[in-house]
């Protein structure tokens, strides 16, 4: 998981895409950090001030899945397997 967000390899036609919107990130070959960039100033400006309320927006605006016992709460809710929590 950890190797997927930080690969920010171009795709077949050489573009590169913001990790947080999916949108075309604009070549800037002046900067030195553009063969890592992953991210939009303006995307990461704006995960910066939704760290707070991160628990909140996570699942609607950065389109995570909330995991119970590391399966998608969704699979449970299609699947007839119940959930059973150990408490140790």
């Amino acid at each position: 998981m950890k190797e997927q967000l930080l690969d920010c390899s171009p795709d077949e036609n050489g573009d590169r895409f913001c990790k947080i919107c999916d949108r075309k990130l604009r070549p800037l070959f002046k900067s030195g950090d553009w063969d890592s960039r992953c991210y939009h100033v303006t995307c990461f400006r704006d995960l910066l001030r939704d760290i707070y309320k991160y628990d909140k927006v996570a699942y609607k605006k950065y389109h995570h899945k909330l995991k119970v016992g590391g399966k998608d709460l969704e699979d449970f809710k299609n699947g007839k397997e119940p959930i059973i929590i150990n408490f140790e």
